[in-house]
């Protein structure tokens, strides 16, 4: 399956699936691919941005590979800016939290 047919399928499924599936790359082998091999392969691909979502620890850590800079840590408590799109965009993780 190509990545755009996973990622449309991915759009598809219910919310709980979805959560289920993040859930699923907690375990230190998806974390450790989600912290190196990933992260490289998006970056070589020209991904502008790239975010890893910790549900248990509450946290967003989102990668800005279009300026280069440091990793950003946020928490749920406020609605976090996607970069990509000027910060007019913010996904509130409280509120979808709650819906799980």
């Amino acid at each position: 399956m190509s990545y755009q047919e996973e990622m449309e399928r991915f759009v598809q499924m219910p919310a709980r699936t979805k959560a289920k599936r993040i859930r699923q790359s907690r375990g230190e082998p998806g974390r450790r691919r989600d912290l190196i091999t990933k992260h490289a392969k998006y970056a070589e691909a020209g991904v502008r941005e790239y975010w890893i979502v910790d549900i248990e620890a509450q946290t967003v850590v989102v990668y800005d590979f279009e300026h280069e800079s440091l990793p950003k840590i946020c928490g749920f408590a406020a609605p976090v800016p996607v970069g990509i799109w000027g910060g007019d965009c913010r996904i509130d993780f409280s509120s979808i939290l709650a819906r799980l």
